[in-house]
């Protein structure tokens, strides 16, 4: 008969704290009691889905885990026991955790299903319950707050081993037709580097010019262009400490490369993302809002009063429009109709449209700027 255990609690630490920790496969050892020595088998990463942690108990029974199973955006992990000494069958077991809204604190949700030995359901299922789940409740509710924002591994080596992934690779100048997708092994990351899995990629204009060979120095053949992506970190090289496993992140990066599911960058490009900004939007955004605010702040030196030429791009358009600065757009385009909703002056969003090579265009600008609204 199929036997289930399910047991849960409160951590006193925000969830992307204990989740760097419970992410981490070959943690345990570190934080829970009963766990001896862990070892994850082929040098694989302790975060890729299909590892194998191979450990021994205290007591001195032995164990074999896989994951199955690890979604950043859930926090929650699946796994299940491959050979053990142990008399648990068919075992599975899930992790989940979620914030608790009160509070930076975090639920843990622990639970599993298995088969005993006739006669031991009792035994096998106590022994599940409070020397596995419950113990290690109280295990990493003690664990070190500096060991948990860092990882379990954060003090121990740092990460070794290739991860299979996959890119988009340009194997020569040309049109889309050029893109292919491959796989590929991705290195560890070296010095003040972090690996992270990837969950969205941008696409920006650079990257067609970038395709087509117009800036052959950026990307020598082959290549893999993108410039920004979001996703999870899974690991981090020596140096690092404002980053860790578990941290959800994006990047925009100087050099061409984020066409890849696995990525490894240096982590002064790599923000943390807060928990209302998803990965898709992070990744769709960070250059536009990038170029947009260089253009207003540091080349247009836009201020309240100052009338400015803004061509209608959502982003540049957007924040001029917050700041009360004069905007230009088609009167029948969406982009205008949105700046009156967002408070544009009627007069100025309504303003008579003209290309920006149109004669005379600066003072009509400055005649705009100036009519009472």
């Amino acid at each position: 008969m199929l036997q289930k255990v399910v047991r849960s609690t409160i951590v006193d630490a925000p969830i992307g704290a204990v989740w760097a920790v419970l992410r981490d496969f070959n943690s345990h050892d570190q934080w829970h009691d009963v766990v001896d020595a862990s070892r994850i088998e082929g040098g694989e990463s302790s975060a890729q889905v299909g590892c194998v942690r191979s450990f021994s108990l205290k007591d001195g029974n032995r164990i074999r885990e896989q994951l199955i199973a690890l979604s950043d955006t859930e926090y929650k992990s699946t796994y299940c026991i491959l050979d053990a000494t142990v008399p648990l069958q068919r075992y599975v077991a899930t992790v989940t955790l979620k914030p608790v809204t009160d509070g930076d604190r975090t639920f843990w949700h622990w639970e599993s299903s298995f088969e005993t030995p006739p006669g031991m359901e009792r035994e096998l299922r106590d022994m599940v319950a409070q020397g596995v789940y419950e113990a290690g409740f109280a295990n990493l509710k003690r664990f070190p707050a500096q060991a948990q924002r860092g990882g379990a591994h954060a003090q121990r080596a740092h990460p070794t081993g290739n991860v299979a992934a996959r890119e988009v690779r340009v194997g020569r100048y040309g049109g889309p037709e050029e893109l292919e997708a491959v796989s590929a092994n991705v290195p560890p990351p070296g010095p003040g580097q972090v690996r992270i899995q990837q969950r969205a990629v941008g696409v920006n204009f650079i990257d067609v010019y970038l395709r087509r060979g117009w800036i052959p120095g950026m990307l020598p053949l082959p290549g893999v262009p993108g410039m920004e992506a979001a996703g999870t970190v899974t690991d981090a090289g020596t140096g690092v400490t404002e980053l860790a496993p578990g941290d959800r992140v994006a990047y925009l990066c100087p050099e061409p490369g984020s066409y890849r599911t696995v990525r490894s960058v240096a982590a002064k490009h790599v923000v943390r993302l807060p928990p209302e900004v998803d990965e898709e939007t992070a990744a769709a955004v960070l250059l536009k809002g990038v170029t947009a605010d260089y253009l207003l702040r540091d080349l247009g030196q836009c201020v309240p009063a100052r009338a400015c030429w803004c061509t209608p791009r959502p982003a540049a358009s957007a924040r001029c429009c917050a700041r009360g600065r004069a905007i230009s757009a088609p009167p029948s385009s969406a982009p205008c109709r949105a700046k009156r909703r967002r408070g544009a002056p009627a007069r100025m969003a309504a303003s008579t449209w003209s290309s920006p090579a149109t004669t005379g265009l600066p003072m009509r600008c400055r005649r705009i700027a100036a009519a009472p609204t």
